[in-house]
C-alpha cells in the first residue's frame, strides 16, 4: 500500500520562497560594499550552539537567510544541528519555548534543501520538521511530509527507511485518534519489518497495530488478541526498548476491563517508568492515566492492596 501521490507529490505546505528583507534588529547589514562573511557568521552561530545560546543562534541563522546570501548544503547542515537540539527524535516531543519562533526557519531549510537537491539537507531536516509539526497536533501537516518522503524512498521490500515511513505515517493517524486510517499502515509496516528480519521493529509495528485492534475492539474480543500482545511484550520487553510502554498500556485497560483495576495500576506504572529517560510528552499522559486509575473507588478504598499489586513483577502472574 502506498500513500496517494497525487495529494503529495508537491509538498505545498513548505513551497514559499525566503523574504528577502533584512530587518533593522537582526546583527550586521547587507549592502553591495559589505559583503557578509558567511564562514563567520556559520562560525559564530556553531559556537552559539555549543555554549547552549540556542536564540543566539536561531536569530544569526534567521538574519542570515533573509540577507539574500546564497545558502550552501555546508550552511543548511549547521542549521540542522541547532534544529536537532530543539526537535527530540521522540514521538509527541517536548520544544523548548524560545523567543525566536523557528518554525518557519525550520520549514525554509527544508525547502532549501528541496532546491539544492540535497539528500543530506533533506535526510537531516525533514524528519525534525514533521516531529515539530507532530509535537503541535499538526497530524495532517506532518503525514504530507512524511508522504513527501517515503514517496522519495526506495520502495525495495529490503529498505529500511520505506518500512519505517509506512509505520511513521501510520503513527500521525494514531495520534489523531484515527485508529481505522492508522490500521493498514501498520499491517503493512510489520509485513515489511518481517522481510527485514528486524525483530525489534515488527513488535514495535505489531504493538502500534495491537493498539489500533484494542480502540477499534469491544472489550469482550480482546482476548483473541492475548497471544500476539503477549509475544509482543515480551519481545519489547526483553530487549528493554522504552516503547514497551505500548504493550504495558494495553495490558492494563485489559486489567481495567476486567475490573481489575489495581492490576491495571501496576501495569500503568510500568509504562511512565518505561519512558521515564524519553523527553516525550507521551509520559504525562501516562501519568494521568494512573492518575485517572487512582482515582477509582476500588483503589481509594484499599492502599494496602495497591502496593501488593505493584509488586508484582512477572509478566505471566499477571497475565493468567
Amino acid at each position: 500500500m502506498s500513500v496517494n501521490s497525487n495529494s503529495t507529490s508537491q509538498l505545498l505546505l513548505l513551497d514559499h520562497e525566503p523574504t528577502d528583507s533584512t530587518p533593522d534588529n537582526r546583527p550586521g547589514s547587507v549592502s553591495a560594499e559589505a559583503p557578509i562573511d558567511i564562514e563567520a557568521v556559520l562560525e559564530e552561530i556553531m559556537e552559539s550552539m555549543n555554549s547552549g545560546s540556542l536564540v543566539r543562534s536561531l536569530t544569526l541563522m534567521e538574519w542570515l537567510l533573509r540577507s539574500d546570501s546564497p545558502m550552501s548544503v555546508k550552511a543548511c547542515l549547521i542549521f540542522a544541528e541547532g534544529f536537532r537540539r530543539l526537535v527530540p527524535d521522540c514521538p509527541k516531543p517536548i520544544i523548548s519555548a524560545l523567543a525566536v519562533e523557528f518554525q518557519s526557519l525550520l520549514e525554509e531549510i527544508v525547502v532549501l534543501g528541496k532546491r539544492l537537491n540535497s539528500g543530506q539537507v533533506q535526510a537531516a531536516t525533514e524528519t525534525l520538521c514533521y516531529r515539530m509539526y507532530e509535537a503541535r497536533g499538526e497530524f495532517a501537516k506532518a503525514r504530507t511530509l512524511i508522504a513527501v518522503m517515503r514517496d522519495r524512498a526506495d520502495r525495495s521490500t529490503k529498505n529500511f527507511s520505506f518500512t519505517q515511513l509506512t509505520n511513521n505515517y501510520g503513527y500521525e493517524y494514531l495520534l489523531e485518534g484515527n485508529y481505522s486510517k492508522a490500521r493498514p499502515y501498520f499491517i503493512e509496516a510489520v509485513k515489511l519489518f518481517e522481510k527485514l528480519e528486524n525483530e525489534i521493529e515488527v513488535a514495535n509495528a505489531q504493538a502500534n497495530l495491537l493498539t489500533c485492534e484494542f480502540a477499534l475492539s469491544p472489550d469482550s474480543d480482546w482476548e483473541v488478541l492475548l497471544p500476539t500482545l503477549t509475544r509482543t511484550h515480551a519481545l519489547l520487553f526483553e530487549a528493554e526498548d522504552w516503547r514497551v510502554r505500548k504493550t504495558m498500556l494495553l495490558l492494563a485497560k485489559r486489567a481495567q476491563a476486567q475490573g481489575r483495576v489495581l492490576v491495571a495500576v501496576a501495569w500503568a506504572r510500568r509504562a511512565v517508568n518505561a519512558s521515564r529517560y524519553q523527553t516525550t510528552q507521551l509520559q504525562q499522559d501516562d501519568k494521568r492515566y494512573v492518575d485517572d486509575l487512582l482515582r477509582k473507588p476500588s483503589t481509594r478504598s484499599r492502599p494496602g492492596r495497591l502496593v501488593n499489586a505493584a509488586r508484582t513483577d512477572q509478566f505471566q502472574r499477571d497475565n493468567t
